[in-house]
């Protein structure tokens, strides 16, 4: 799964992806990048003017256009974003370089594909791309065998509200680590999610 920050929204609110902003913030530039050369061309071939004037104008419809969708962007929220992802880049460097020994430039390659690169969080990514991302990986011949692992490393986790790792549930957005849910609950939760 890709690697992305979540910020928290509020007591009343949930987490959101932080790449939620950031992915509006490059669609809007992207688009007034559009207009402005759709623009432009247009001004060209249906007049006589020269190609300064043509941009000037073209500069000022896109500007007006595309302000009314700027406008709807908090650049603190868009700032705050992006510092969660480069934090969450910069942690996965941080991993890669000093458990894995590859290089500063290899991991911040991967983490960058990794954070910015994929649609969501809940995308899967399979074997095959992992080992196109130069990931190592081992596919699980007996998943009989590694369950009873991935159930105590899910516990401690579950029962460790010092960690920097978080579960919660997709479904009702009942926190998984409240202590006043007992295990049955929690493997139910779990379940759902």
């Amino acid at each position: 799964m890709p690697i992305n920050s979540s910020v928290f929204l509020g007591i009343d609110s949930d987490y959101k992806s932080a790449l939620n902003e950031l992915k509006a913030l490059l669609q809007i530039q992207q688009h007034s990048l559009e207009t402005l050369d759709i623009t432009i061309k247009l001004i060209l071939e249906r007049s006589e003017m020269d190609l300064s004037r043509a941009i000037e104008l073209a500069i000022k419809f896109t500007g007006e256009t595309s302000g009314t969708l700027y406008s709807k962007l908090d650049p603190n929220k868009i700032g705050e974003y992006a510092r969660a992802l480069d934090v969450g880049v910069n942690y996965g460097i941080t991993i890669m370089t000093r458990y894995m020994g590859w290089t500063h430039e290899k991991a911040e390659e991967i983490l960058k594909k990794l954070v910015y690169d994929y649609p969501s969080h809940g995308y899967v990514i399979d074997i095959d791309e992992l080992q196109a991302l130069g990931l190592p990986v081992d596919k699980i011949e007996d998943k009989e065998e590694l369950f009873p692992h991935v159930m105590k490393l899910r516990d401690m986790l579950l029962e460790n509200r010092e960690t920097v790792i978080e579960l919660i549930a997709k479904e009702n957005g009942e926190d998984l680590n409240n202590k006043n849910n007992n295990k049955e609950e929690r493997d139910l939760a779990l379940q759902l999610s």
